[in-house]
């Protein structure tokens, strides 16, 4: 059986830069189009291969919205307002978990595998 994929790729140029050049977006064009290259984060590989499948009811329409929308009365006006601070301003002000955030981890997205430390997102 003959098999088709590439094992080694040489550029020659009179200018080492140039060759060095081709090279790297060689590569960078192998990370991101070869499935056996290219990586996605750690949560996504992992959600992929746990994914299940949904089964939905044998009733038709059965997601149709059977009340229409109401308003109360007064919708528009903050009765507790410290209340309303707490929980939908005061979040948004400071998130410390969001401040300084690593990089995700990067795996091969064919098998999971970690790819070189140099191939990882720097922080």
């Amino acid at each position: 059986k003959p098999s088709y994929a590439m094992n080694r790729i040489c550029f020659v140029d009179a200018n080492e830069e140039t060759a060095e050049s081709l090279a790297s977006a060689l590569v960078e064009v192998s990370r991101r189009w070869l499935p056996s290259r290219r990586l996605i984060s750690a949560p996504q590989w992992w959600a992929k291969q746990t994914r299940r499948l949904l089964v939905l009811p044998d009733v038709p329409n059965f997601f149709w919205r059977r009340h229409r929308v109401k308003f109360k009365k007064r919708h528009g006006v903050k009765k507790r307002q410290r209340v309303h601070y707490i929980g939908n301003v005061k979040p948004t002000l400071w998130r410390a978990h969001r401040v300084r955030q690593p990089p995700p981890l990067l795996v091969r997205q064919e098998d999971g595998e970690i790819p070189d430390p140099e191939e990882q997102l720097k922080p």
